[in-house]
């Protein structure tokens, strides 16, 4: 039924190495792997928390993939990679050489704890794609942060530039249409009059005049392009051109305005409102990049692939954002078991860098 959920649940359980007697796992690790890879392929974030687990071994190159993996979990949502990650940072079985990091780095555990906390509350609700912004993995740096785990949270977060304003707003009077609704087009006008008649029926009404032998989309605006809203018993108002007469003017009818499904900066209104999306300035750079060039310019970037690309539902979702370092490289699908190749992501800048601090190399979480 298409359950990233239930099938991280059943690929965990196959991804054993036999079967277990009393039926707890099952040995096809192959497919359980790829179950899990799947999912969070589809963004599931706690599918990373059961991947890491696999990977992680006794090699550098297989505590690295864990590493890598969890961290991408918390970009997710999943609150148990950040707390998992908390406890390898602050040295958990590091003694025992088990440890993922090989070395106690308090300042990143504290911060991976926070989020956990936050991440837990959300219950996998909340993105953190630009967790690099606030939390890279070694051997980068950390930026300076005020101790506030709201600055973490919102640093990582998905953010996007200021919806567009209401459409319909700078119409008033006749013309103005609800936000949220729309008039139906000329084209499916059933009833025109004249002028010089009485309004016959509640509703909008575009004014036009022409030929009576040419096609009513090729006739021409006898008063403004835009609908006009009139209750049935009220007149007509007069031409724009005083050279038309009343009844040279035709008025179609083009009935009340309809509720509109949800838009896309509906959606974006409500996710800054609910404390999901982080509102940022435009950005002045309009500059817009191909994954296998070097990122040109730091801060947040947002990725695509072509709508009609084979991993379009997978790939281009709202929170396809990511904070990249100048002269580094894009993230690769592949990193999250996606099938599309680097060079079919587009990548636009949205900007958000990090502020400087006056100090080579040392910066601060800048919102």
């Amino acid at each position: 039924m298409g359950s990233p959920s239930a099938q991280t649940f059943l690929g965990f359980k196959m991804s054993g190495s036999y079967d277990s007697p009393d039926g707890e796992f099952w040995g096809n690790a192959t497919i359980g792997m790829q179950m899990l890879q799947c999912a969070l392929a589809q963004g599931y974030g706690d599918a990373a928390y059961e991947l890491g687990g696999l990977y992680k071994g006794t090699t550098s190159d297989s505590k690295l993939r864990a590493l890598r993996v969890l961290h991408e979990g918390v970009k997710l949502g999943c609150a148990k990679c950040a707390k998992d990650l908390a406890s390898e940072f602050r040295g958990y079985d590091l003694t025992s050489g088990n440890n993922l990091v090989g070395h106690i780095d308090a300042a990143r555990a504290e911060r991976y704890f926070k989020l956990g906390q936050a991440l837990e509350h959300y219950q996998g609700r909340l993105k953190l794609p630009n967790l690099d912004k606030v939390l890279p993995l070694p051997p980068a740096s950390l930026p300076k942060w005020d101790g506030n785990a709201q600055t973490l949270i919102d640093g990582a977060k998905v953010v996007t530039p200021p919806p567009k304003p209401q459409q319909g707003a700078a119409l008033q009077g006749r013309e103005f249409v609800p936000h949220g609704y729309a008039v139906p087009p000329l084209e499916q006008s059933t009833m025109a009059v004249a002028g010089n008649q009485l309004v016959p029926r509640d509703g909008y009404w575009l004014a036009l005049y022409g030929p009576a032998s040419a096609d009513k989309t090729q006739l021409i605006p006898a008063r403004r392009s835009t609908p006009e809203r009139y209750q049935a018993g009220e007149r007509f108002e007069a031409s724009s051109s005083e050279w038309l007469t009343a009844e040279q003017v035709q008025w179609h009818y083009l009935g009340e305005a309809y509720v509109l499904p949800p838009q896309r900066d509906d959606f974006l209104k409500h996710m800054i409102d609910a404390g999901f999306l982080r509102e940022i300035p435009q950005s002045a750079l309009q500059v817009r990049c191909s994954g296998q060039q070097r990122c040109p310019q730091t801060g947040i970037w947002e990725g695509h692939v072509a709508s009609d690309h084979p991993m379009a539902v997978l790939y281009n979702r709202w929170d396809q954002q990511a904070f990249v370092e100048k002269d580094h490289a894009f993230p690769h699908p592949g990193e999250r078991f996606i099938d599309a190749a680097i060079a079919d992501v587009q990548w636009t800048y949205l900007g958000s860098p990090n502020a400087e601090t006056g100090m080579p190399g040392i910066r601060e979480i800048g919102l």
